[in-house]
């Protein structure tokens, strides 16, 4: 049972690790090398994204306004940590890095006897 919660409102940039296609669950995201469960109360966006409305593609980012909640015990031990996105902002695509082709290396020019 939390004696306190501190609750703090930020702009954050979260890549999307799994998104929610049909109901209302948490989405896993990546903060920093965090992965940390966001709900998303942005109930237009969400309509929009689950309609096929918004184009989010793998490994892309969200600028959102994400409200955290922080919960304490009565030591102030920090029990719990929720993070709700109450608005998108915008989507920030995965940049498209082209690959480069490699040098064909021939592997029988490599061997070395023992």
């Amino acid at each position: 049972m939390p004696k306190e919660t501190l609750t703090a409102e930020n702009e954050m940039l979260l890549k999307v690790k799994k998104p929610d296609y049909l109901g209302d669950s948490m989405w896993d995201m990546r903060h920093g090398k965090a992965i940390i469960q966001v709900t998303i109360l942005d109930k237009e966006w969400l309509d929009k994204f689950q309609n096929r409305r918004v184009n989010l593609r793998p490994g892309d980012s969200i600028r959102a306004r994400v409200q955290i909640d922080n919960k304490y015990d009565f030591d102030g031990e920090l029990i719990s940590t929720h993070y709700n996105a109450i608005k998108i902002l915008e989507i920030i695509p995965m940049p498209n890095y082209e690959q480069t082709s490699l040098p064909n290396l021939d592997i029988e020019d490599d061997k070395r006897e023992i």
